[in-house]
């Protein structure tokens, strides 16, 4: 009875676990193949022609990027030419300022010497003229070194003024080059509008000036 009883059993496993094996297959692959019928899904692309537009006009695009790396450069120099007729200017002003100082002392010594003159002290006349010659020497030195800032200050000026024009130059070229370039985008492509931000739109000419000297120059 018993070894009917376990024959039994061992018959029941031997049918039940390969059928179960391919239960648990089965569920196992069932969602890979559901993955595999899933519709594929690509990433959005832009128009093939909107892709083709700078290398359509690649002359003009060189162009562009060449004159705006001009301008970018003209603007750089044109920052440093007016830093360095700002410090030009303020040099000027300083040894202006420092000779209508020592004017004023030189003045007052020679004030002092009058009147020692007139009170006939040869001991007070010989001090009032040291300080004299020594006030006219301070004075002296400034004046000349008044001069020669002021012609640094006059190149410095010069300088920017032609820092300014060629800036000026280089956003007409500029300016020239995106026209160009949006020509070529429209002639080539006329559904397509062509984007401002990848030509960086025709720029205008900012207001550039220069501080003054002012009375004392």
């Amino acid at each position: 009875m018993n070894k009917r009883l376990i024959a039994l059993l061992l018959l029941a496993v031997m049918v039940l676990v390969p059928f179960a094996s391919a239960l648990a297959i089965e569920v196992e692959i069932e969602p890979e193949k559901q993955e595999e019928n899933k519709p594929e899904t690509k990433p959005e692309t832009k128009p093939d022609n909107m892709d083709a537009v700078p290398s359509s006009c690649a002359n003009e695009y060189q162009a562009l990027q060449a004159a705006r790396k001009a301008r970018e450069a003209a603007v750089a120099d044109l920052g440093n030419k007016k830093a360095a007729a700002i410090a030009a200017i303020a040099r000027y002003n300083e040894a202006r300022s420092a000779v209508a100082t020592a004017k004023a002392e030189l003045d007052k010594a020679m004030a002092t010497l009058a009147a020692a003159k007139e009170g006939k002290n040869a001991e007070n006349i010989k001090d009032a003229q040291w300080c004299v010659d020594r006030d006219k020497a301070v004075y002296d030195k400034w004046v000349a070194a008044a001069a020669a800032r002021k012609a640094e200050m006059q190149a410095a000026e010069a300088a920017w003024k032609a820092a300014v024009k060629a800036y000026e130059a280089a956003v007409a070229v500029e300016n020239s080059a995106i026209r160009a370039y949006n020509r070529c985008a429209a002639s080539n492509y006329p559904l397509v509008s062509v984007d401002p931000n990848l030509t960086g739109g025709v720029k205008t000419v900012p207001s550039v000036t220069l501080p003054s000297a002012g009375a004392l120059r």
